[in-house]
Parts: structure tokens; sequence; C-alpha cells
């Protein structure tokens, strides 16, 4: 007897708008930082999100979800701590001796 599996789909979205990012290997969004790599160890595939040049603005929660029912999902939460500092006022500023 031959075993059928039902094809699965990979998804990774956006929690804080439900974008979907990428399903299996095709990215849907017009950020070329974002992608998805798949890679295999044995039997077990990973769908990896992966983003270049991560910014404070990429923070929130991504969620990998596999077409199955129930549908299964695991939500994933980017932490993006800034250094950046920025002193604000003129560029230059002039003191006398003593001040």
């Amino acid at each position: 007897m031959l075993a059928i599996f039902p094809i699965r789909q990979v998804s990774w979205l956006r929690r804080s708008d439900l974008t979907v990012l990428a399903t299996d290997g095709v990215t849907f969004t017009s950020d070329q930082r974002l992608k998805v790599v798949a890679w295999r160890s044995g039997v077990v595939w990973a769908w990896d999100l992966v983003i270049d040049g991560v910014g404070v603005e990429d923070a929130g929660i991504y969620e990998c979800q596999v077409n199955t029912r129930p549908k299964l999902s695991h939500p994933v939460a980017l932490h993006v701590y800034g250094g950046a500092a920025e002193i604000k006022g003129p560029s230059e500023v002039y003191l006398e001796a003593g001040s």
C-alpha cells in the first residue's frame, strides 16, 4: 500500500499588520531585506525567516504557520535595541576661556 501524505505549506507572517511575508520559498513582500532560507536535517525541514540589516522598526512578533488542521503556528518575538545617540543643538559651540 502506498502512503500519500498531503503537501504542507510553511508561511511567515508579521503579526502587527497580518502581512504574509513568504510561503515556502516565495517572498511576497517588496522589502528586499527579507527572505526565507529552507534547510534540511535528515527528514526534518526548517524554514528560517532572515531579515538583513534589521532595525528598530522591525521589532515585533513574527509567526511561522503550517497549513495543517488545526493550524500549527509558532510565534517569535524579535526585540531590537538601538545603539545610536543624537546630540541636539548646534553642531559647533563656542566658549570663552574660564567659563
